[in-house]
């Protein structure tokens, strides 16, 4: 890689004070740097802060890896002797959730929450405090797994994210000063910065001149394995960066304050100024002495675990398809886009098979048919069901799992039903006829629509809705597992809500419920209906990105 020098026309270095004061030297030696191997610019204009930035830079679509396994939502990792507690700060504003099967940790920022000062804990984030009774000054290497929201509409200064070093905690102060490293995520970009003083090791490091070394584009929604080794010292650290196995970043000669007693890190996300929600998922959080070998050993799979954009998603896994992609996992299948598995009668649908066993849904009922329309969604064909008396009906479950056995329910739909119509309308569901049946609604709460998924335990009915209003061209997602059930609209974030399943073999119907007498008929169209296994976390990604492309 070819170095350069942070250093400003006259030769000085340049470093970026905090709340935009003038750029001041930090030490008498240039600091030498390197960036994906390739000359940056160093941009000054109008006041605004030098950065280092990489026009050429492309994002990077982010890589998959095998997750660690979480025994509770409480701790996480025990590497290098460094224990990790992950705890809620003093407040509301956080939700720490693991997902299941792929373990991860959720952070969420809610809408319009901001982060006060007034006391340390009084952040919403995820934090952890690590008793440390000696200043580290050797090797210190982090490795995160991160996916990251969409941040490209915040200010420059409102967000911290990904990870934060504080130097120790301050006694008789109300912050323990700037961290000695932090990595930020600012709009669409990555920001890595260091802070020190001359007089470092100090009792509380507060008036650090603050260094931001690199920025450069990140892609939202895409998961990146970034690995750190720091040396810190006051005027003379090093700090090198890897980005999902490719070194981006090496630096010598910049400020970093040591790391000493009663030391923190902070993972996760935290604002200061009102914002929306976000989202981001951590997978590995690691720290030790040397974890150098995970640089020759970067996860390969491009992975998304949150829905992407219909562009991003037409750019992954061209060519797959559920029943090759999935195949073992995938249950059923019922797909408009086949018509060879559609019976018609005049354009009315009389049976609809699935594509892995053929399992048939009918109707011999002519005016409870649904209709086929061979381009009603956005082009494409779809069931179209009236909302009055269309449906379509097995007296049977097939293979579909029973009793408490696991599945995924996934549908591409169109859901037409105003917030004023109060009814319940069901797109899918099986099982019994009372307490023991799986289905997918489109439910009301709090005057507006949602995805309910609903599971019977065999003496109540449990019920989890989408955080997210459910109108139009959708997604939608229910998990199955034998102790909770999950419920996800489109791009949005899972709910949950805790269900031991006893579901029943009575039947299997779209269009209505599995009541003996069917009602809460579906308004809208219908394009695909899958069930699957539970699925895994190679198979999850291209799955959720094949379904970004069916909307």
């Amino acid at each position: 890689m070819r170095p350069i020098s942070l250093v400003d026309s006259g030769g000085i270095p340049i470093t970026e004070a905090e709340n935009g004061e003038p750029m001041t030297p930090v030490s008498e030696a240039p600091i030498d740097a390197t960036l994906y191997g390739e000359p940056m610019t160093l941009v000054a204009s109008g006041g605004v802060p030098m950065v280092l930035v990489n026009d050429d830079l492309s994002p990077y679509l982010g890589v998959s890896f095998l997750p660690v396994d979480v025994s509770d939502q409480d701790s996480l990792i025990d590497v290098g002797g460094l224990d990790y507690d992950f705890k809620t700060a003093d407040t509301d504003w956080v939700i720490q959730r693991r997902t299941p099967d792929e373990n991860l940790l959720r952070f969420e920022v809610q809408e319009g929450f901001r982060a006060p000062f007034d006391e340390i804990n009084d952040r919403p984030q995820i934090r952890s405090e690590i008793g440390g009774r000696e200043n580290l000054s050797g090797e210190i290497w982090i490795a995160l797994d991160v996916q990251l929201p969409d941040v490209s509409g915040l200010l420059a200064s409102g967000t911290t994210m990904i990870c934060q070093m504080k130097a120790r905690e301050a006694v008789d102060k109300p912050d323990p000063g700037a961290p000695i490293f932090r990595i930020d995520a600012l709009g669409q970009g990555l920001t890595i910065s260091t802070s020190g003083t001359a007089t470092d090791p100090a009792p509380v490091p507060f008036l650090e001149t603050v260094t931001r070394l690199i920025s450069y584009p990140m892609q939202a929604g895409v998961w990146d394995r970034l690995l750190v080794r720091l040396v810190p010292d006051p005027s003379n650290a090093e700090l090198d960066v890897w980005r999902n196995g490719e070194q981006i970043l090496s630096l010598t000669g910049i400020p970093m304050g040591y790391v000493g007693y009663d030391y923190r890190s902070r993972f996760g996300l935290y604002a200061d100024q009102e914002i929306g929600s976000l989202v981001s998922y951590h997978a590995n959080i690691l720290t030790g002495s040397d974890l150098s070998g995970l640089i020759s050993n970067p996860p390969t799979l491009p992975s998304l675990y949150t829905l992407g954009s219909r562009n991003e998603a037409d750019n992954l896994y061209a060519g797959w398809e559920p029943l090759t992609g999935l195949e073992g996992a995938l249950l059923k299948w019922w797909s408009a886009d086949d018509s060879a598995s559609l019976d018609l009668d005049t354009g009315a649908v009389t049976a609809w098979r699935d594509q892995v066993t053929g399992a048939s849904l009918e109707q011999a009922t002519a005016d409870a048919r649904p209709l086929l329309s061979a381009d009603a969604f956005t082009g494409s064909p779809c069931l179209v069901f009236d909302g009055t008396d269309d449906f379509l009906n097995a007296e049977s479950i097939f293979d579909l799992p029973s009793g408490s056995d696991a599945c995924e329910i996934w549908a591409v739909v169109d859901q037409e039903s105003l917030s004023t119509d109060a009814a319940n309308r069901t797109l899918f569901a099986y099982g019994g006829t009372g307490f023991n049946f799986r289905r997918v609604q489109k439910s009301i709460l709090s005057t507006e629509n949602r995805v309910r998924g609903q599971v019977g335990d065999g003496a109540a009915v449990l019920a989890v809705y989408s955080g997210d209003v459910f109108f139009g061209r959708e997604i939608v997602g229910v998990r199955v597992s034998p102790s909770t059930s999950f419920c996800r609209l489109g791009y949005g974030a899972e709910s949950s809500v805790a269900a031991v399943p006893a579901t029943g073999t009575t039947r299997t119907r779209v269009g209505c419920s599995t009541s003996t007498t069917p009602a809460d008929f579906w308004s809208g169209k219908i394009r695909h209906i899958l069930v699957t296994e539970p699925l895994s976390v190679d198979q999850r990604p291209p799955f959720l990105a094949w379904l970004a492309k069916q909307v």
